[in-house]
């Protein structure tokens, strides 16, 4: 079933009209993941921030999205707010500057929750957050939820970040950049937490990022974007024949990296 449809989704200033995304369109079903590459300025993140509610001030949203049916983009902002969290979660790129440094993490990851499940007892929260901390790998999830953000490493913040986004079982999971300010280790780590969510909990997800490994490694299909634009989609298979210039070149780069890479090793 047809989760998200979105058609000529489009960002510009609201001062001067300047077009920064334009005609974005796809669907989401369920349990699908959608990859979305480009490199950085693109508009992978200003599309999926439009969706989410979330523009800076001075830019405004146009086209059509629609969740089950329903208008969300041209939806009041009140309503708007209330499908973040339990319909669309959002793991944004930097884990470090999402958490507030002067507050321990297991507060902030079940302040939302209290609001979106009223009828639960925070002791019912609470086992959900460590439950939620161990799939993903935290040896010891009740100590992790009485550090503060600073104790933990870059791919703790970045688990812990999908575990407040998990919390809330959101219908839809927007991952903006997640891997990319980790190590190798992290990142392989996080992708294959990813997936297997997925697989668990049902939920479509939505990959946004430069790294065609990582993307190839979790979607079903793919868009990619060059200056505001889709310019190519399709299946995984994309990656292997492109047919757009640009699209050549992502794959080339990235191959070329990787032999400089282990060329480098030898």
């Amino acid at each position: 079933m047809t989760l998200l449809e979105v058609r000529g989704l489009g960002v510009a200033l609201e001062r001067s009209g300047r077009p920064l995304v334009q005609d974005v369109s796809f669907d989401l079903s369920e349990h699908e993941c959608l990859g979305v590459v480009g490199e950085s300025g693109s508009g992978k993140s200003l599309a999926s921030l439009a969706l989410l509610g979330l523009l800076p001030a001075g830019l405004r949203a146009s086209g059509r999205a629609r969740f089950e049916g329903r208008e969300i983009l041209e939806a009041p902002a009140a309503a708007r707010a209330a499908l973040r969290g339990k319909v669309f979660g959002y793991i944004p790129q930097q884990a470090s500057g999402a958490f507030d440094p002067l507050t321990r993490v297991g507060p902030q990851l079940l302040e939302a929750a209290r609001f979106a499940f009223p009828d639960k007892t925070e002791a019912e929260l609470r086992e959900e957050a460590e439950a939620l901390l161990s799939r993903l790998k935290f040896r010891r999830p009740r100590e992790t939820l009485a550090h503060y953000p600073f104790e933990l490493s870059g791919g703790m913040a970045q688990r812990a970040l999908i575990a407040a986004a998990l919390l809330l079982h959101p219908r839809v999971l927007v991952a903006d950049e997640p891997t990319s300010a980790l190590d190798a280790v992290s990142q392989k780590s996080v992708i294959d937490i990813l997936g297997r969510i997925r697989g668990e909990t049902g939920c479509a997800l939505v990959f946004i990022s430069h790294d065609l490994a990582a993307v190839q490694a979790l979607a079903g299909r793919i868009i990619v974007m060059e200056k505001g634009r889709v310019v190519e989609s399709g299946g995984v298979e994309l990656f292997h024949h492109p047919s757009h210039p640009y699209t050549r070149r992502l794959v080339e780069t990235r191959q070329a990296l990787s032999r400089h890479f282990l060329e480098a090793l030898r």
